[in-house]
């Protein structure tokens, strides 16, 4: 896990001092070593964080013949197995799996990314044909941001930071990104909040040449699977590749560590995975007496021996950790997780520099409430039944400490009525997850479109709704604020759920496999209930979202409103009406909380140079 960096085109004397600033800009995600590299028409950029080949892995890389170079950013899962095959045609000098790109780019060009697994962003620059070849994995697990410069050039970097520590960008807000924030907690994973600057799409590359640049897809969704497949077999394959995987991500050269919420998918990468490391590492963060998982998580601790170790949110004042979390996120991100995820984060990197998570289970396999919600929906005719099954889960859920659950389900049920009414599925998924009405910021001053992307929709609703949240949610939301918030700490956070061959096959597969009699996960729970404790298999879900609304009345994060909004300088006012900002705020619910998120990035990640347009 590492920063990469880098300036491209026209040559320029300025461009090792631009790009040496921004690798200095990312420090935190590489600690271990800076590299800095220059061609006449490139210079590339790193900061290392050592975990695989620690002593010949060091970056930039030049091939054998010293006519590429790369910077990479991730985890090649399997890399050896791949070194294998191209030994007998490529003279490898390390054994590192960065080499091994390398070696697949000179054999097979761009063609390398159909047969390359793992987490990645990369940019290799070609002497020869005088082009830089970038990509960024299938599903957004590692981060690219690029712009192109007036005089041609173009410029690259890990983190929005490290790119405006070039010297070269003027940042504007993109007021698109910005509704999408507002509505979704999130700026969409296609676009970024500064409309000069660009995001490199997951499961896409760059091709940049002679001053063009070029993107396209290399990967998509994969189709359903259209030969049937029965329970068993679906169960056998799913426990063949998911043991696979975590086997792959536990391959290191320094302590590995497993968060463990309690919830299934973080006990079964912890019970797999105590199957192969003696005295593994696992950690926990509890929110108190609204949001406990602890007892949980500790069961499966005892249960397979780990060295546990339980973080408390109480411990900090929140107020500090908003203002950290707003240096953290170079985009505003308002999913309140983000403070537990920093937090626990920063105790593992104290013992480990990898660790192990169980994000993207819940998109993969029907883990979310909503996905039941939805598949109700589908086969009420009536819509009675959808309206009585929603207000059962809402009645569990509407505690004041869930506000962001529920009104996830608040807006599902809207959809609801939409499809009973107008027999529109696709208006159940973009009610997803809004926290703002396009009233609402029409009021505000807010543009609300909405730039959304789902695959197409199916008969099977609830699949369909899956791979809304795989394009969107995901990438957007979940990955953003996992790899930011462990880089901040130089942690890095493996997702065996990611693994493309176990992803593809779980995509694939009819919702009926993940969701059964009103039951989310029903293959995962088939596959390893034998695995869990009795309070795991008994466990409702609770997530790892905090009691916003408590936090918001606390003392200090009072105090730290006052300081940023009393102020009518706050840069807030050049967005949002002073007095909308106070309505909103005396809320004290997730709309306040969404506010305050941006009022604090807008301080901390935004001068006299970013202006709205």
């Amino acid at each position: 896990m590492c920063g990469i960096a880098g300036i491209a085109g026209n040559p320029s004397p300025e461009n090792r001092f631009s790009v040496e600033r921004m690798v200095q800009a990312m420090r935190h995600r590489g600690p271990d070593a800076f590299g800095v590299e220059t061609f006449a028409s490139c210079c590339i950029g790193h900061a290392r964080l050592s975990i695989v080949d620690l002593g010949t892995g060091q970056q930039p890389m030049f091939s054998a013949d010293r006519r590429q170079a790369i910077t990479f950013n991730g985890e090649i899962y399997g890399f050896r197995l791949i070194r294998q095959r191209l030994a007998a045609s490529y003279n490898f000098v390390t054994s590192s799996d960065t080499e091994v790109l390398l070696a697949l780019y000179q054999e097979m060009g761009k063609k390398m990314l159909d047969v390359l697994p793992g987490m990645f962003a990369f940019a290799i620059w070609d002497e020869n044909s005088q082009s830089l070849f970038c990509a960024r994995d299938r599903f957004g697990e590692k981060p690219f941001y690029y712009a192109t410069l007036p005089d041609g050039r173009l410029v690259f970097a890990s983190e929005l930071k490290a790119l405006l520590a070039s010297g070269l960008i003027e940042p504007q807000i993109d007021e698109q990104s910005l509704g999408h924030f507002f509505k979704h907690l999130y700026v969409h994973p296609t676009r970024c909040i500064y409309k000069n600057v660009k995001v490199l799409p997951p499961g896409h590359l760059l091709r940049f040449e002679g001053g063009r640049c070029v993107v396209e897809p290399y990967w998509k969704l994969p189709e359903p699977v259209a030969a049937p497949i029965s329970e068993s077999e679906a169960i056998e394959e799913f426990t063949r590749l998911f043991e696979k995987s975590v086997r792959n991500q536990l391959v290191a050269d320094v302590p590995i560590g497993v968060f463990l919420s309690g919830g299934l998918d973080s006990s079964t990468v912890t019970a797999v995975a105590a199957s192969t490391v003696n005295n593994l590492r696992t950690f926990s963060f509890g929110f108190g007496e609204n949001i406990n998982e602890l007892p949980v998580a500790e069961s499966m601790a005892r249960r397979y021996g780990t060295v546990h170790k339980v973080l408390q949110a109480g411990n900090h004042k929140i107020s500090d950790l908003l203002l950290k979390t707003a240096e953290i996120f170079d985009e505003p991100l308002a999913d309140s997780s983000t403070i537990p995820t920093y937090l626990i984060s920063e105790a593992a990197s104290r013992e480990c520099k990898v660790v192990l998570g169980g994000d993207g289970g819940d998109e993969l396999l029907g883990g979310y409430d909503w996905y039941k919600t939805v598949a109700v929906a589908e086969r009420s005719h009536s819509g009675e039944l959808a309206k009585t099954f929603f207000c059962k889960v809402l009645g569990r859920l509407l505690r004041p400490f869930n506000q962001e659950k529920a009104a996830r389900f608040s807006t599902i049920a809207h959809g609801m009525q939409l499809r009973h009414t107008l027999q529109t599925d696709r208006k159940i998924l973009a009610a997803l997850n809004v926290y703002f009405s396009d009233s609402e910021l029409q009021t505000l001053g807010i543009k609300s479109e909405d730039t959304a992307e789902s695959a197409a929709i199916s008969a099977d609703l609830p699949d369909s709704a899956m791979r809304a949240d795989i394009c969107n949610y995901l990438p957007g939301n979940i990955l953003t604020k996992i790899d930011r918030a462990a880089m901040a700490c130089s942690l890095e956070l493996r997702a065996p759920f990611l693994d493309v061959e176990l992803a593809e096959f779980c995509i694939g597969l009819p919702s009926r496999l993940k969701l059964k009699n009103w039951t989310g996960k029903y293959l995962l729970r088939r596959a390893y209930e034998n695995a869990w404790t009795e309070e795991v298999r008994k466990h409702r879900k609770q997530g790892f979202g905090a009691p916003v609304n408590v936090w918001l009345s606390l003392a200090d994060v009072q105090e730290l409103q006052q300081q940023i909004f009393a102020n009518g300088s706050a840069r807030i006012y050049d967005f949002i009406d002073r007095a909308q900002v106070s309505r909103i705020l005396q809320k004290r619910d997730y709309q306040s909380w969404i506010v305050l998120v941006f009022a604090l990035w807008l301080e901390k990640n935004t001068g006299k140079l970013c202006s709205r347009p």
